[in-house]
């Protein structure tokens, strides 16, 4: 019979409590091998979250677009418009040609 996610997050709440208090090395192996016996957990997991790495949902990163190119982004965007929205691989050779062109009028 399995546990429920939340009965088996009280349960290594409470074996992180005991572990982090017990200062003997016999203790802590005793109480990582309950765990993998009750969890079914591997000896290095159940290691990992009884140190304190519980796991979770990390945060998410929100990437931000490179700056370098932001000055130059509405001349490129006006290229790709005037050549019809080709994909990114395309205009990449005519881009400078194309801008003075475009300049030029």
């Amino acid at each position: 019979m399995r546990m429920s996610v939340s009965s088996r997050k009280e349960y290594l709440e409470k074996m992180h409590e005991r572990y982090c208090k017990t200062g003997s090395q016999s203790a802590k192996t005793a109480m990582i091998d309950e765990v993998v016996n009750v969890l079914g957990y591997h000896r290095k997991h159940a290691i990992r979250v009884l140190n304190g790495m519980l796991p979770g949902r990390r945060p998410s990163v929100k990437r931000r677009r490179q700056v370098k190119y932001l000055e130059s982004l509405p001349a490129i965007q006006l290229v790709w418009e005037a050549l019809d929205y080709p994909c990114a691989e395309r205009p990449h050779p005519v881009l400078a040609k194309t801008a003075q062109i475009l300049a030029s009028h």
